[in-house]
């Protein structure tokens, strides 16, 4: 674990390589096949799926001039929500609250502290360092368990302030670390800082998703993306971590390292067209490491296996000329194969390691934004291995971009004038430009370099403030109006790494209504304002400072104060002068013996909140720590777990709807409502929301109930006999109702229960109600249609045309895919989740080949 954190560590100050994401690997076997083991959490050892980081109860000795605790401890919860974020990885994260060394419980879980020189030395300059621990045994032979992963953050914080945008970018690149990912170098938030082309705007980029998703894979995954799989040889022999790179020209980058046979797949590719490029990792800086200075995997003997040597860059089909690459078609759930690299072997690479930086104001931006409408800042300032030769650009020194409408002019390679280390690059661009990033490759002599969205087109300023003001708007709300340049009606606002609520943007555009998030009294926040092209107030400004006015002292309380090992409650958490926010409130125990399932707020002063108590928590009194927005309450021995009970009796809140087998409940559906301990008996009651509901059966530890008639939202479910509640309650969430498949058409005819099996590539049209306005457009990426556990891509979304009974209906046309398996399967249409009722087809196998 050391290793690998001294490796987080070196890496983060290292310059520029190229590379892609890798995780931290063992091999099974010495031979091919290869069957790569990563390391990485077991889902099936996480409730819920979900892996809790938790921060330890002393903070950094040191920070910087009016920082505080409460603004780092905020930056550290939003970068555990980007990764939280990745809808295709079925991997959650959520904060756990303040953890006591030695207290931490037994489920895998990741550690933030800020360990002193004595315990665990960050060295200076470095924001973070971070890594898994795992266990010594793989799992089912593909995968090392993790059991614990840390990120340490500097003790010294006093010349970084948790405001910088580099912090922030940092921490949630640590706990990347911590997830099992290690460094890409194409220019995502897993690269290293200064090939880095994603900001706070946008800190995750399709490689990062990649790595996740590959390593923690959501059922749709594989069904929404495509792969690209091949070989890289070196006189015939296969190259063992040579990097293969799949781009699109609208500028996304992902990429994988070959395996020690030299084959390699490539996940996580959307259905389009790639370039495809291979090249290898750069020189170790560190001796001990791999090329790239990428922890080696291990072999079955315990020893690391090698990676192969330097060879040349070229692009598929084998040409150094970018020109003459072609692309590569990838559909969804489909591998595209045999893309295959013959290369040629070098003793060294005359060019690697290439930064860039623009100047969109005054301050050098990392992540290459340049604005078409400013030709006087229409450059880049570069530097790179091989680049500069007497402070000049080296003889030769060509640079291309892919992705059109943007191009270098002869003569646009020269030495910066501030600087003759570094070298400038001018760029032109057409009336046809669109914003968006470009692929930058490097050419000198023999030698590519490829910087993955190396330049990011932008045709608008970045977003500044120029005055911010207290107010109360016209409902008598406190807010903060932020006057500026550059704001749009998307500008989204933080506090601090805490966002605040966007209310409106003045007809002027130039003035931002804001709520801003809750704090402790006088507390100073710094405000950042990010728009969607990535670009931040911080790119041209200092950040101004926001100070909150004194609301009192604040405090929380707990109720109920005592629980039981393996049961499930709610409990009320009510807060003096808080202001509780809804989707901003946090609780957790700073234990792996807790699980906090979700939060609900009821008012300023007071939320709700489910918590399972895991069933081998030691008795005694734990922490509970409570965050909404800003504010950072933790109260000791706030709850007690008592001595265990041999059959406590428990309701769940993870209910099933009994038709659908999944988590979607409304009103009408058949649900089973988890009952530890509940027999049948006479005069057993369950209520919700204090409405007696008609108990259908009880077995398996399960109640069968109809959901009542109630509004949608979250209710409360408490289990009686004999009018004694016998169960601590739950709270249960009511869905809206689902969508209801009234028709399904193939061709022009309707499919009834005795419609002959349908062929692969059959058009379908399904008539939907339960969509949403017909006169309001849907957004296709708002509908999931499945057929046979198959996520199929929705051709169109259009209202039903007039005729009886279709008021208020959508058609949905689809086209039926090959990989549905045949036989009798389910169809269902879900909108943002919310599933309708199965309708059954028949789909045929295969025809006979003669």
């Amino acid at each position: 674990m050391r290793r690998a954190l001294l490796i987080a560590a070196v890496l983060a100050a290292l310059p520029a390589t190229s590379g892609a994401y890798y995780h931290f690997l063992r091999y099974g076997s010495s031979t091919a096949p290869y069957q790569p083991m990563p390391q990485k959490f077991d889902l099936r050892a996480l409730p819920g799926k979900t892996v809790n980081f938790y921060v330890s109860e002393k903070g950094p000795d040191l920070l910087a001039q009016g920082d505080s605790l409460a603004a780092l401890l905020s930056q550290v919860r939003r970068a555990g929500e980007v990764w939280n974020g990745v809808s295709t990885s079925d991997l959650r994260l959520s904060f756990g609250g303040v953890f006591t060394p030695g207290r931490q419980g037994g489920t895998p879980r990741i550690e933030v502290s800020f360990p002193s020189l004595e315990e665990m030395e960050v060295p200076p300059g470095v924001v973070a360092i971070g890594g898994p621990e795992v266990t010594d045994g793989p799992v089912d032979g593909s995968f090392l368990p993790i059991v614990r992963s840390v990120v340490y953050l500097n003790n010294d914080f006093s010349t970084r302030p948790s405001w910088d945008p580099a912090v922030f970018m940092t921490i949630a690149h640590e706990i990347g670390h911590a997830l099992g990912l290690q460094h890409t170098f194409t220019s995502s938030l897993m690269s290293v800082a200064v090939t880095r082309a994603t900001t706070v705007a946008r800190p995750i980029a399709a490689d990062d998703v990649a790595a996740l998703s590959s390593l923690y894979p959501s059922p749709e995954f594989h069904s929404r993306f495509g792969s690209i799989s091949g070989r890289v040889t070196m006189s015939d022999a296969g190259v063992h971590m040579a990097s293969v790179v799949a781009l699109t020209a609208a500028g996304e980058a992902v990429s994988a390292l070959t395996l020690p046979d030299g084959t390699f797949k490539i996940d996580g590719l959307l259905p389009s067209d790639y370039y495809i490029y291979v090249h290898p990792l750069p020189p170790a800086l560190d001796q001990k490491l791999g090329p790239g200075d990428i922890v080696l995997p291990i072999g079955p003997d315990g020893n690391p296996i090698p990676a192969g040597g330097f060879f040349g860059t070229v692009f598929y089909p084998g040409t150094r000329d970018v020109q003459q690459a072609s692309t590569v078609r990838v559909a969804a759930g489909a591998t595209t194969q045999e893309i295959n690299f013959a290369v040629t072997p070098k003793e060294s690479l005359a060019l690697h390691g290439v930064r860039r930086y623009s100047y969109p104001g005054s301050i050098a931006v990392p992540s290459g934004h340049v604005n078409v409408g400013y030709p006087l800042r229409s450059f880049l300032m570069a530097w790179g291995y091989g680049m500069v030769v007497a402070s000049a650009p080296a003889p030769g020194l060509k640079v291309d971009v892919l992705g059109g409408s943007v191009s270098v002019p002869e003569g646009g390679i020269r030495p910066y004038a501030l600087d003759p280390i570094w070298v400038q690059i001018d760029f032109t661009f057409n009336m046809f430009v669109t914003p968006g990033p470009r692929h930058l490759v490097f050419s000198l002599n023999d030698d590519l370099y490829v910087l993955p969205s190396g330049l990011n087109v932008v045709q608008t300023v970045p977003p500044s403030i120029t005055a911010v003001e207290n107010g109360l708007n016209a409902n008598g709300l406190p807010v903060v109006y932020l006057t500026g340049t550059g704001l749009t009606q998307h500008s989204r606002v933080l506090f601090d790494g805490a966002p605040a609520r966007v209310l409106e943007l003045s007809e002027s555009g130039d003035r931002l209504t804001v709520v801003p998030p809750s704090a402790p009294a006088a507390h100073q926040a710094r405000i950042e304002v990010l728009n969607g092209d990535g670009q931040l107030a911080s790119f041209i400004q200092t950040l101004p400072a926001y100070t909150y006015g004194d609301n009192g002292q604040q405090a929380v309380s707990i109720s109920p104060g005592a629980l039981l090992p393996g049961t499930e409650a709610m409990v009320e958490i009510t807060g003096v002068n808080t202001a509780f926010t809804e989707g901003l409130v946090t609780a957790g125990f700073g234990s792996g013996d807790f699980r906090v399932r979700r939060v609900w707020t009821v008012s300023p002063t007071q939320v709700r909140a489910n918590v399972v108590v895991g069933p081998m928590a030691p008795a005694g009194f734990h922490n509970l720590t409570v965050t909404s927005g800003l504010q950072f309450l933790t109260v000791p021995a706030a709850l007690e777990v008592k001595a265990a009970v041999e059959r406590p009796v428990s309701l769940g809140s993870d209910l099933v709807n009994a038709e659908t087998g999944d988590s979607y409940i409304y009103p009408g559906a058949i649900t089973d409502l988890p009952a530890l301990n509940v027999e049948p008996a006479s005069g057993l009651v369950l209520t919700i929301d204090r409405v007696p509901v008609h108990i259908q059966s009880i077995e398996n530890g399960r109640i069968r109930f109809e959901v009542p008639r109630i509004p949608a939202g979250p209710a409360i479910a408490r289990l009686y006999r004999a009018e004694a509640e016998i169960a601590k309650p739950v709270i249960i969430f009511i869905d809206e109702q689902p969508p209801v498949i009234q028709a399904l058409n193939a061709g022009e005819a309707q499919l009834a229960s005795a419609a002959p099996a349908l062929q692969a590539g059959t058009a379908l049209t399904l008539l939907v109600s339960g969509l949403g306005d017909p006169a309001v457009p849907i957004d296709t990426s708002r509908v999931t249609l499945s057929i046979g556990g198959v996520i199929h891509s929705v051709v169109g979304v259009i209202t039903a045309a007039e005729g009886a009974g279709r008021q208020g209906m959508h058609v949905i046309s689809v086209v039926l895919s090959d990989a549905v398996q045949p036989g009798t399967v389910p169809v269902t249409v879900s909108l943002d989740g919310r599933k309708s009722r199965p309708v059954q087809i028949t789909v045929a196998g295969a025809p006979a080949q003669e």
